[in-house]
């Protein structure tokens, strides 16, 4: 299988396994906090998945072909910093659709 093969399957799978888990996770959390610390239950739901995507896409991609550790730690130290630095506009996203006029059929 060639490397392009490899790169745009590992995408896929990482993808779609990382966000069915976020999604699950976020609501799971918003039940146990009870809709309360949006902050902590973006974090924690986007750091995991973000590890669960970026660990399934690397291991198939490269494995066999380059050190897997470097490549999942370097990925995911950019990946977290930006996590934390969304958190400002979940906020402000959040706000603005409360906002939002309710429709009722």
């Amino acid at each position: 299988m060639g490397s392009t093969t490899r790169i745009i399957i590992a995408s896929m799978i990482a993808y779609l396994i990382s966000q069915f888990h976020d999604v699950w996770l976020f609501h799971l959390l918003k039940k146990w906090f009870k809709h309360r610390h949006l902050w902590l239950r973006n974090n924690i739901s986007t750091f995991l998945s973000q590890t669960l995507d970026t660990t399934i896409f690397i291991v198939i991609a490269f494995y066999g072909d380059r050190p897997l550790l470097p490549l999942i730690g370097g990925q995911l130290v950019v990946k977290w910093l930006i996590a934390v630095a969304d958190t400002p506009f979940v906020y402000l996203l959040v706000g603005k659709i409360k906002q939002l006029p309710v429709i009722d059929d």
